[in-house]
């Protein structure tokens, strides 16, 4: 079984994103910033990915995804 930041690098990975509520429901994550903030230094670690952090238009959290640079 792969771990929870695995597995939301894995989701990322196909193309998809993900916001702050699906993060939460779909992984069961409650610190939805200190993982992401995991991710974020495991896939820009080599230089051929970025995590891009948009805010939701109503207010109410983040959409992540990740941009091949």
């Amino acid at each position: 079984m792969q771990s929870k930041t695995r597995q939301i690098i894995a989701f990322l990975g196909t193309g998809k994103d993900l916001t702050t509520s699906q993060i939460q429901r779909q992984f069961g994550i409650s610190n939805v910033s200190a993982t992401m903030s995991s991710v974020r230094k495991i896939v820009e670690q080599y230089g051929n990915w970025r995590m891009v952090n948009t805010p939701l238009k109503n207010g109410n959290g983040t959409r992540y995804s990740f941009k091949r640079v």
